[in-house]
This record gives structure tokens, C-alpha cells and sequence, in this order.
């Protein structure tokens, strides 16, 4: 599930980066539920997530939700999104705040808090998202970005959509962005929470 997949990208941050400060931001409330709990359950036995610091205001790790993410900069952002198809194979194009309007400045200030790296895990690619909505537009050009680096924003918009991107993606320029360290992104598309905390 994606909660795990989050979770396995900070137990690897933790021991190949253990100097950088790490952040998680969920779409949804939900999704920031499955991923504490992940954690938790994970911290008996990975001593890697034991050993988190949460108490500090400035560099503690922390997970947090897409509305209530303001100043908390870190070294290394991991972005959850959290939606994906149902039991069926059927997507809807609803994304929670990514769905109603100001979500695109929600989204922005939530990348911009990485010093050095977005790491984004997602249970959707952007081909499926197939939306009139603005701001579930946005999500879709950000994630194709993430998938597929200044290409994407090539294609999408010419030089303005890409400085745009790059204005507000501060990804690290030697990382390839995707759901996982190793294999392609399809290959870690998993469904992630349901509506209620169901995985």
C-alpha cells in the first residue's frame, strides 16, 4: 500500500542520508492517519523510525496533511497523494483539497518546503487523471513533472510552464523523483487509504 511505501522512503532516508531532516505531507487526513500508523507499527521491529526526533520545532520529522502545512522546512520532502483506483480499477477525479479551488497554492507550499529533495509516492499516474478542474489539473502537470523531469514541461507549456514548475519543485537535480528508489513508478502503484482510514 502507499502508506508502506512512504514509510520505506523514510527508512531509507534515515540510513543513507542520516544528517538530512525529513517531512511526510499527505493529501488527505486520511492518508496522514495510514501513514502514523505505519510508522508506529513499523517502529518495533526498524530502529530507524524509533529514533525520529519529533520534538523539534525546526528540524523534527514530522507528518503532516496538505492544509496544515505551512513554514516546516526540511531537508527532504516526502509527498504522499494518497487517491488512487477503487477495488475495480475505477478512479474518481476527486482529490480531496487537489479538487477544490486554492489546492494548486496548497500543493506549491508543500513542495517548496524541501531544501534538497521531493520524493513523491502515488497510486496514480498522471495519464489517468482526466479532469476539467483547474487546480486537479495542476496536480496532474505536477505529477507527470515528477515522472518525467523538464520533459514534461516542455511538452505541457513551453519555457513558461517550466520555469513555473521550476520555480516551485525544488527537486534535487542528481535524484530522479519517483515512488520508490529502485524499479520503474507503475511497478510501486499501489492503492493507498480509503475514505474512513481504510488501507
Amino acid at each position: 500500500i502507499e502508506a508502506e511505501a512512504v514509510v520505506d522512503r523514510i527508512v531509507y532516508h534515515r540510513r543513507h542520508h542520516p544528517e538530512a531532516t525529513i517531512g511526510v505531507v499527505a493529501l488527505s487526513v486520511a492518508q496522514q492517519t495510514c501513514i502514523e500508523a505505519a510508522i508506529e507499527r513499523r517502529s518495533e521491529t526498524e530502529t530507524e523510525l524509533r529514533d525520529l526526533v519529533t520534538d523539534s520545532r525546526l528540524d523534527g520529522f514530522f507528518v503532516k496533511n496538505l492544509e496544515n502545512v505551512q513554514g516546516d522546512e526540511r531537508d527532504i520532502i516526502v509527498i504522499s497523494i494518497g487517491y488512487g483506483p477503487d477495488e475495480v480499477g475505477k478512479l474518481l477525479m476527486n482529490f480531496g483539497p487537489m479538487s477544490r479551488p486554492g489546492g494548486e497554492r496548497r500543493l506549491n507550499v508543500a513542495v517548496t518546503r524541501a531544501k534538497r529533495r521531493v520524493d513523491v509516492v502515488s497510486s496514480v499516474s498522471a495519464g489517468q487523471i482526466k479532469s476539467d478542474n483547474p487546480t486537479t489539473r495542476h496536480l496532474a502537470r505536477y505529477l507527470d513533472y515528477a515522472e518525467r523531469g523538464a520533459e514534461a514541461a516542455q511538452c505541457e507549456g513551453g519555457e513558461d510552464e517550466q520555469e513555473h514548475l521550476h520555480a516551485h519543485v525544488p527537486f534535487d537535480p542528481g535524484a530522479e523523483v519517483r515512488p520508490e528508489d529502485a524499479g520503474e513508478c507503475r511497478e510501486h502503484r499501489r492503492a493507498g487509504c480509503r475514505p474512513g482510514g481504510r488501507e
